[in-house]
């Protein structure tokens, strides 16, 4: 007991230092845990269609979706602006005064066929040509307006690659999927609005803030209030087909 009480000093600088070694290795292995999950190395693949809810939205395809108004308007906004990059084959052409409507396939024996526009004069090519594109979803034809197409590979940055095919596909579904949504609907005259929320109503009612709503049956409704409607999306601010799931 001598011996610890004449060296007290001795033992407290002793136990300092061992937990300031162990202060140091904890700090090294955090910031070697958050170097490892942060840094992403050269080899990670970076989906750049995740900056908006395309995907998310998306992955429940194939059944009924529950989802806001404002959820589902952010979703047909960026779906609009989403760039799709994609090869086909010419399978026939239309011309008209200043813009040309191709249809391509994937490729000869494909009776499958997408539709796309571009101007007159961006187009140079020739049924029976295979065909590199460029080009954003127009919701309520659903086709794709081409900005630029090429017989060679077009370079294009955050742009989302897919087969023409699934392309195909994935058009398809979002004009067949139904949604069930919440908002709150307003009437004005003979047209039907859907907003997010009374207060979103309060502070912009423009255009561009609301889905104007398309009834599958004849429907009579006057006043404003919360709603829940099931229905197709036509365009990225039109629904159609929709039918009031409360009263």
């Amino acid at each position: 007991m001598n011996f610890i009480k004449n060296n007290k000093a001795v033992f407290i600088s002793i136990i300092a230092l061992i937990l300031m070694l162990l202060f140091v290795l904890g700090w090294n292995y955090i910031i070697k845990k958050q170097n490892k999950t942060e840094i992403p190395t050269t080899n990670d693949y970076i989906d750049v269609s995740n900056v908006n809810n395309v995907p998310n939205v998306e992955a429940k395809f194939g059944s009924d979706i529950k989802i806001t108004q404002g959820y589902l308007l952010t979703y047909t906004r960026n779906k609009s602006k989403t760039w799709y990059k994609s090869q086909g084959y010419v399978k026939n052409i239309k011309t008209n005064n200043t813009t040309t409507t191709i249809y391509l396939s994937k490729d000869k024996n494909s009776n499958q066929t997408l539709t796309t526009t571009i101007d007159n004069e961006k187009w140079e090519y020739k049924k029976g040509d295979t065909l590199y594109f460029v080009g954003t979803l127009d919701l309520s034809s659903s086709s794709i307006s081409l900005s630029r197409i090429s017989k060679d590979d077009i370079g294009y940055q955050n742009v989302t690659e897919i087969e023409l095919e699934e392309l195909m596909d994935n058009i398809s579904s979002v004009k067949a999927n139904y949604f069930i949504i919440n908002g709150y609907m307003v009437t004005d005259g003979n047209k039907y609005k859907l907003f997010d929320s009374k207060d979103s109503y309060n502070k912009d009612s423009s255009a561009g803030t609301y889905f104007t709503i398309n009834w599958q049956e004849k429907f009579n409704f006057t006043g404003n209030g919360n709603v829940t409607i099931k229905c197709l999306i036509e365009d990225t601010y039109k629904l159609h087909s929709c039918e009031l799931q409360n009263k």
